[in-house]
């Protein structure tokens, strides 16, 4: 007749299987957690001098979005939309009292980049919009990291 052996385990060496069990777990759990699916649309709008235009109202549409998303430039011209779905095709229309309303289409969004919009206001009248048709480059210099965008066939 055969023989069995039978190891035996220490109550130390089973609470570190299971410390090592639940860490990774932990780490496992937190790669999950890390993927993105959204993107950001960001910018700085500044006057012909260069100069920054706080205060001005900048909206972004889409067909990705139940509504259109709408903030105003800070006080060094800056403005960020965050959780923005990716795909093409947005709009972006920015506003400031004293100057021509821009207008720029075809705006680019991927997961897990940001989209850099420079817009340079023109001094004129509210009721003129300038319309810029043209993708913004998928350039994001605050990060390092890589994505992959997943087109829909």
């Amino acid at each position: 007749m055969p023989s069995r052996r039978f190891v035996a385990i220490d109550a130390g060496g089973f609470r570190r299987v299971i410390m090592a069990s639940l860490l990774a777990l932990a780490l496992l759990c937190g790669f999950a957690y890390a993927q993105e699916t959204v993107g950001t649309v960001r910018g700085t709008v500044t006057d012909p001098s260069g100069a920054a235009v706080p205060g001005a109202t900048v909206e972004l549409s889409g067909t990705l979005l139940p509504r259109p998303f709408t903030a105003s430039s800070n006080a060094a011209g800056d403005f960020q939309f965050t959780q923005v779905p990716p795909g093409s095709g947005y709009i972006v229309v920015i506003t400031a009292t004293g100057f021509r309303g821009t207008k720029i289409e075809s705006v680019n969004v991927e997961i897990g980049k940001a989209t850099d919009l420079e817009v340079k206001l023109e001094i004129g009248k509210v009721a003129e919009v300038i319309e810029v048709v043209a993708s913004a480059v998928m350039v994001d210099s605050q990060s390092s990291s890589s994505a992959v965008n997943i087109d829909k066939a």
